[in-house]
């Protein structure tokens, strides 16, 4: 449990003017304006350092409360169905909550949540001039719109959580509004279809996931979204975005497995963006998808992560990105790479821009064996690339007199196609006899295998 109250006893001691106001609900119920329900028998004004201590809860139903202070401690409450002002800075505690069910939440304070500030009821609610640095969570149930007016400033932090499961959204006014994610935000699937709106500057650092059936609207041109080189947008719903969008950081479909995540209207990726796709296989529903509802300008990486998939398919194709109104430019790279079986088997893809969609065709697999490393440590080959002639140069240590070390040659399709034996330190082949390509050679001692590298012939 974090606990202020020697902080808030210092901050009180710094203004003589300052009164303190501890809730004991003595009063018999939980109204904020019942006096009886304060130890100083008398309402906190403006001038007041509020504590609201484990396990009571107060609520604040009608007219104006106003603090200078304000600390809710853990497994105590406070739900606001008026106006509450915050001069200097409202504090909840790990455990504790604060409801907003209807009315105004002001500034022009800081709230400084490690609680669950809980958002709720269909009813009007506002909050401005505040700066709102969330902690922990931010949960939003059955809320309808939040105005956010007066600069008002969220910070959701590293490892905190903003959990929307609501229609509605937060929508600026004429004094406008930001939102700075470094943490996670989340659109839960219900099993409904349902809209958010996001109307407001958003720089997003963290996380931003929308699941299924589920839309988030950022739907004003007045404002700027930026998915940062730190951000993520992911999930198997939809973005919707007519405000100022720059992408410079994540977009990767699906919400706990595969998916397909919509894009509509606003959509690129510059050069420092990334495309991640998990793919299981070679049909539809087995590999992650993007569609596209525009015509975007494409740029930046694309990164593979493959499951457990079945490489007897070769060759296959895989169209990870849709256009309804084609690509405006492609620049992603014409081949990719992406490792399987912990980093023994190297899958080889060639990237196709088509008019109208980004597919991947499966050129060839570098196979590999469960007991073999990619990084040759005790061994060599040059040169490589190389053509006729190549030089194997080993650790003395692997020459002893009970080794027989050998050296195999493994076309892309995992075929051995030259084995040889190596009796020194530098050893020199001979392999004119193997056509152009890619190979994999592997070294092994009394046929056990010592570890690997990838050798090209020109």
């Amino acid at each position: 449990m974090k606990n202020y109250l020697p902080l808030l006893l210092l901050l009180m001691g710094l203004n003589a003017s300052s009164q303190t106001h501890i809730w004991t609900g003595a009063g018999g119920d939980t109204d904020w304006f019942n006096t009886a329900n304060w130890d100083v028998n008398s309402v906190p004004d403006a001038s007041s350092s509020v504590l609201i201590p484990t396990p009571l809860s107060a609520s604040i139903n009608a007219s104006v409360a106003t603090v200078n202070f304000l600390e809710i401690e853990e497994n105590a409450t406070l739900t606001l169905n008026s106006s509450l002002a915050v001069l200097s800075e409202m504090t909840l505690n790990e455990g504790a909550e604060f409801f907003f069910e209807s009315g105004t939440l002001t500034g022009p304070g800081t709230i400084e949540n490690y609680g669950h500030f809980f958002i709720f009821t269909l009813d009007n609610k506002l909050m401005d001039q505040l700066t709102l640095n969330n902690h922990n969570l931010i949960g939003v149930n059955d809320s309808g719109v939040t105005d956010l007016d007066g600069g008002m400033v969220i910070n959701n932090m590293e490892n905190a959580q903003i959990a929307i499961d609501s229609n509605g959204g937060w929508i600026q006014e004429t004094g406008g509004a930001t939102l700075n994610n470094f943490g996670s935000i989340l659109y839960v699937d219900d099993g409904n279809a349902g809209s958010f709106y996001m109307i407001y500057d958003m720089n997003n650092h963290g996380i931003i996931e929308v699941q299924d059936q589920k839309t988030f609207l950022f739907l004003t041109i007045g404002a700027t979204f930026h998915n940062y080189e730190d951000g993520t947008l992911t999930g198997s719903g939809a973005f919707d975005i007519t405000a100022n969008f720059v992408n410079e950081g994540l977009i990767a479909p699906g919400s706990n497995g595969l998916g397909t995540l919509e894009i509509v209207n606003n959509f690129s990726m510059s050069n420092t963006a990334k495309l991640v796709i998990e793919i299981e296989g070679p049909n539809p529903g087995e590999f992650d998808v993007v569609d596209v509802f525009s015509q975007p300008d494409l740029s930046g990486e694309i990164e593979i992560q493959l499951g457990n998939y079945d490489y007897s398919n070769l060759p296959a194709t895989f169209k990870i990105l849709t256009t309804n109104f084609g690509i405006n430019s492609c620049n992603f790279p014409s081949q990719i790479e992406a490792m399987a079986n912990n980093g023994i088997d190297i899958f080889v893809f060639n990237v196709l821009c088509n008019p109208d969609d980004i597919t991947l065709e499966l050129e060839t697999i570098l196979l590999g064996t469960d007991d073999r490393s990619r990084n040759a440590t005790l061994f060599s080959i040059a040169p490589n690339p190389g053509n006729n002639q190549i030089v194997l140069a080993t650790e003395a240590s692997l020459l002893t007199s009970n080794s027989q070390l050998s050296l195999t040659f493994y076309n892309t399709l995992g075929q051995r196609v030259l084995m040889r034996n190596a009796t020194s330190t530098n050893e020199m082949y001979d392999v004119s006899e193997l056509p152009n390509g890619i190979y994999f050679l592997e070294l092994s001692s009394n046929s056990k295998p010592l570890g690997n590298v990838k050798w090209v012939k020109f």
